[in-house]
């Protein structure tokens, strides 16, 4: 629909247009060309007349130039859709990994474009802000705000196996669980072997075939056959936390106690946020390094207008 289109559905009553284009007409020049006021003898005339010069000025009016137009009532038509293309760019685009946020960037930064970041216990994000705001430390009469409504972001994902690895963290496990858990993770189990551990979580026993609790804590816990294998104190890990990163060893202390004379396993993962800081400083410098810009520690708000 053109904007002649528009302004003949707001104003279908010849009288009410005519009247209305008087006033436009006088009061803006988008043709940059002096106007004059209208001035008819009859009203049939003036119909007419601005009939036939609706169609023209209204050619003339160049949307890429004019942001608006103003209605006698206040209506207000932005007319930036009538042009060929936006005036600027305007988007918040959100990407699964470090390479699509690199390439995003690389492709639209500009003078003023700005990388943040910022992890969490669990997790981390990026944000670039393609049109952030230009400006120098030394040369305050260089600042040029900026509408900051371009952006892309990266939300780093944990991995299902970390996930996994974190729900059960520090949490007393039965035995059959903690061997069918053990059975699905042996992939991630370092040392000993996964086996090794699907083996113990299954065979448990207690020495000398005490099971009361108050034994537990000063016999020597084996399991396997015959109680040839010693229960380990501690394992080890290899857990990637984010998808697309790296996996890093983690170890975990292994507790075992007797409840209603059933064995419960305890994992205690070895400060995995420590873990998180890694995977999001290895990010962090990736992306720094590959867009050619230094990435902010912190939160980036919503513009307040």
């Amino acid at each position: 629909m053109t904007i002649t289109n528009q302004i003949d559905d707001r104003f279908n009553d010849d009288e009410r247009r005519a009247k209305a284009w008087r006033e436009f007409c006088h009061r803006y020049d988008f043709t940059h060309q002096k106007k004059e006021p209208i001035n008819m003898s009859t009203e049939a005339a003036a119909v007419a007349e601005i009939v036939r010069q609706a169609q023209e000025p209204m050619q003339n009016i160049n949307p890429t130039a004019a942001e608006v137009l103003i209605f006698p009532d206040k209506t207000v038509l932005p007319l930036e859709k009538y042009a060929e293309r936006p005036r600027r760019k305007r988007s918040k685009v959100s990407v699964d990994d470090a390479e699509s946020f690199i390439r995003y960037v690389n492709n639209h930064k500009q003078p003023g474009t700005a990388l943040y970041g910022r992890a969490t216990l669990e997790a981390g994000v990026f944000v670039g802000i393609i049109d952030a705001h230009e400006g120098t430390v030394d040369a305050l009469t260089d600042q040029r705000p900026a509408w900051g409504d371009h952006r892309v972001i990266f939300e780093l994902a944990q991995t299902p196996e970390w996930k996994r690895w974190i729900a059960l963290n520090e949490k007393p496990i039965g035995q059959l669980a903690f061997a069918e858990f053990i059975e699905d993770m042996l992939s991630e189990i370092q040392k000993p072997t996964g086996i090794e551990m699907l083996e113990i979580a299954s065979a448990l026993r207690l020495d000398n075939g005490q099971v009361q609790l108050q034994y537990l804590e000063t016999i020597e816990q084996k399991a396997g056959q015959g109680g040839a294998m010693q229960v380990p104190t501690e394992f080890e890990l290899a857990l990637q936390p984010f998808v697309g990163g790296s996996r890093y060893a983690v170890k975990a202390r292994l507790r075992t106690k007797l409840v209603n004379r059933q064995v419960q396993f305890t994992y205690l993962l070895d400060r995995p946020h420590k873990v998180v800081e890694t995977a999001f400083k290895e990010a962090r410098d990736k992306i720094a390094a590959e867009a050619g810009l230094p990435v902010l520690l912190g939160r980036v708000d919503s513009i307040g207008l």
